[in-house]
């Protein structure tokens, strides 16, 4: 007599020959795709719209592979801090912060950060100096015992900032009523009159402080050449620099003062394929860049590597080669 399976078996094993064709059947459940997250600046500064853009620039050219977030951050002494800890992947640093780290001096004295690494460099910025024209501010020196904003503690406008208030003999503890804010706050300040003036370095021209002058009159402090000479020839990542006239309502003349460079840094531990990938991407959509920012405008290949301290990143490198730019 033939055996009989019991009335469960029959019905389970069916069920479980269906599932295994099932799984058999299902698709290949694809790659987990890359976080990657660049730092900027503030809210109200170039260096977060840059973030956001190659963040974009990125996910459009491999959009299987990247996921990418363009951060806020705290300036260039957080993104470097941040690059040193593998915290973020990319950031976007000042090359006079860029030149100290990877020498040990400023915020890093004797402690040189060599595990950072060079991509590119971007735009210009400048050294803002603005203060209400009810202030009577009108020099540097009117800025003695007045409210000033002199940028937060990881900027590094704040750096820039203090240098220059050396340069004329003024101690930010205890010539100025000095205020710490990040630079969306300190518009509000100055605004609500809260503050007298501020320093700010971003690129030209900054929509922000365009709007900014435009509702409250406003004066732009220019610096001495004179002054600014022996500065900039100790400090090779200075330049001399002009805000040009007309480009900022109240901006008659030009207005001299210093200038720095943009860097993208990433780590030395940042995936080779990943930094070929965002150079890549930056570089063959670089009117995208150009085109997504007034301060961007005068960005280009050729000067891709200005201010570049820290050595390439083997990503960056293998790109440029490919290009024929390196000697």
């Amino acid at each position: 007599m033939a055996t009989r399976l019991p009335k469960l078996l029959v019905a389970i094993v069916p069920t479980l020959l269906w599932a295994n064709a099932f799984q058999n059947a299902a698709p290949a459940q694809e790659p987990a795709k890359v976080s990657v997250a660049i730092s900027g600046g503030s809210v109200a500064g170039v260096y977060t719209h840059v973030a956001k853009t190659l963040c974009t620039i990125l996910e459009q050219t491999h959009p299987a592979q990247y996921v990418c977030t363009g951060r806020t951050g705290l300036g260039s002494v957080f993104n470097v801090n941040a690059l040193k800890r593998d915290l973020v992947d990319f950031g976007l640093v000042q090359s006079d912060r860029h030149w100290q780290a990877w020498n040990g001096t400023g915020e890093w004295k004797d402690q040189p950060t060599q595990t950072v690494r060079s991509v590119f460099s971007l735009h210009d910025e400048v050294v803002h100096i603005i203060a209400r024209t009810d202030s009577g501010i009108e020099t540097i020196t009117d800025l003695m015992k007045k409210r000033v904003n002199i940028g937060n503690l990881s900027s590094g406008q704040r750096a820039n900032t203090l240098e220059v208030l050396a340069l004329y003999g003024i101690d930010a503890n205890t010539d100025i009523d000095s205020f710490s804010y990040q630079q969306g706050n300190a518009y509000h300040a100055y605004g609500d009159h809260s503050i007298d003036a501020f320093f700010y370095t971003v690129g030209l021209p900054s929509r922000s402080i365009a709007q900014v002058v435009k509702e409250i009159p406003s004066n732009f402090i220019p610096l001495d050449e004179a002054v600014l000479a022996p500065l900039i020839e100790n400090a090779p990542y200075y330049v001399m620099t002009k805000i040009p006239r007309g480009i900022y309502k109240g901006v008659n003349e030009a207005v001299t003062t210093l200038g720095v460079k943009a860097t993208l840094m990433t780590s030395e531990n940042t995936p080779d394929d990943l930094v070929y990938d965002l150079t890549k991407a930056y570089f063959e959509n670089i009117d995208a860049v150009t085109s997504s920012h007034p301060a961007l405008a005068n960005v280009t290949a050729r000067n891709a590597r200005d201010g570049l301290i820290a050595p390439l990143h083997p990503g960056a490198r293998k790109y440029y080669q490919e290009q024929g730019w390196l000697n």
